[in-house]
């Protein structure tokens, strides 16, 4: 995904999220993460095991998504105002004492759905495999997130910015120069 390598060389950090879907057109959907909008963890041997990101999606798509739905949304879907923005925090982690094949409260890795707003658990669900794959560009020691080269280019582009900002005010005054002036403004009496 471009979004993703893109992310990944500029942010330092990234995600590709790979959903299993009930489609036989397309059993498997990818999904940039961005680092922007999710918060991940390692776990003890240095791999990324935990993320919570979130989704936005329209109310008509959250109502066909999950079976339990805010009342807010509902209300939001029933008006006809279905292409209203949701947001819906999902977090992957692992679960202690999980096993692979078991049931999906009992998998490796939990996957639960929250609307943030209601405070509400959508879907709680599980996985045998960590289904987010997260790079990081360049990382030093005890750091979780990557570093990109938008971090290494930062100083310079504040510095263009000040510039910027001062030959665009020095062309201001040059195009439009004070046509009158106070005595005292040269030193006069």
């Amino acid at each position: 995904n471009g979004v993703h390598l893109e992310e990944n060389i500029v942010m330092g950090t990234s995600g590709l999220y790979g959903e299993e879907m009930e489609d036989d057109d397309y059993p498997v959907c990818f999904h940039p993460v961005s680092v922007e909008t999710c918060v991940i963890d390692e776990g003890p041997n240095g791999n990324i095991d935990t993320v919570f990101f979130e989704h936005v999606m329209s109310a008509r798509q959250v109502v066909e998504k999950y079976d339990k739905v805010s009342q807010r949304v509902r209300a939001l879907y029933n008006s006809n105002k279905t292409e209203d923005r949701v947001k819906v925090i999902q977090a992957i982690q692992p679960r202690p004492g999980g096993k692979r094949g078991g049931k999906t409260d009992e998998q490796p890795y939990s996957s639960t759905h929250i609307d943030p707003t209601a405070r509400l658990v959508m879907k709680d669900s599980g996985m045998d495999e960590f289904p987010v794959w997260v790079s990081r560009w360049s990382q030093r020691p005890n750091e979780i997130y990557g570093r990109g080269l938008a971090l290494k280019a930062l100083p310079t582009i504040k510095e263009l910015n000040i510039l910027r900002r001062a030959y665009s005010f020095s062309l201001e005054k040059a195009l439009d120069p004070p046509l009158g002036y106070f005595p005292e403004m040269l030193g006069g009496a």
